[in-house]
């Protein structure tokens, strides 16, 4: 089933447009910056009786009108505050390590390069450090710095999936094969 598809079927079961439910859920105030889609699925259930399929579609029909008005006002993703600076980083290092743990995880990841990861609590937890950690402060500032250094570099060497690829052509396909 294609998207379109998804929002006729919205507007038939409902009798209300997707767009007016777009226009709906950013009135109420569900589509400030760090909204979840929670609050928007249970919404839409409650007016509208939609499944949760059907609500997801909403939802990111409300991320794609979204999207064109944070890029009108980066300062709401990107604070120029320097206290948001360090918090920031803090967040986009809890995402790196992610990263790398399901790049660890793949099979498609080089052996070579989970060897590499496999450094970074190795380093931790090896008593030899460039400042020994017995010198208060000083030695965890070393392991405070190096650590995220080590897994900022190693998040550029995990290879990009391949974007995938769409059909153009033809009709999709709704799964529906019954045999006679």
């Amino acid at each position: 089933m294609t998207f379109q598809a998804y929002l006729d079927n919205i507007e038939k079961q409902t009798g209300v447009s997707a767009e007016a439910m777009v226009k709906q859920a950013v009135s109420k105030g569900l589509t400030k910056p760090g909204a979840k889609s929670r609050p928007v699925i249970d919404w839409l259930m409650a007016e509208y009786s939609l499944s949760n399929a059907y609500a997801m579609a909403i939802v990111r029909l409300l991320r794609d009108r979204c999207r064109p008005i944070l890029n009108r006002a980066p300062h709401l993703l990107f604070p120029s505050k320097p206290e948001d600076l360090p918090m920031r980083r803090l967040l986009q290092f809890k995402d790196e390590l992610l990263v790398l743990w399901r790049a660890f995880l793949a099979p498609e990841t080089p052996l070579w390069l989970k060897a590499l990861m496999l450094l970074i609590p190795a380093y931790l937890l090896n008593p030899f450090d460039f400042i020994p950690d017995f010198i208060p402060i000083v030695g965890w500032l070393d392991d405070a710095i190096i650590i995220p250094l080590l897994v900022s570099l190693l998040v550029r060497l995990v290879p990009r999936p391949a974007p995938r690829r769409t059909r153009s052509q033809g009709d999709t396909i709704d799964g529906d094969y019954r045999r006679l």
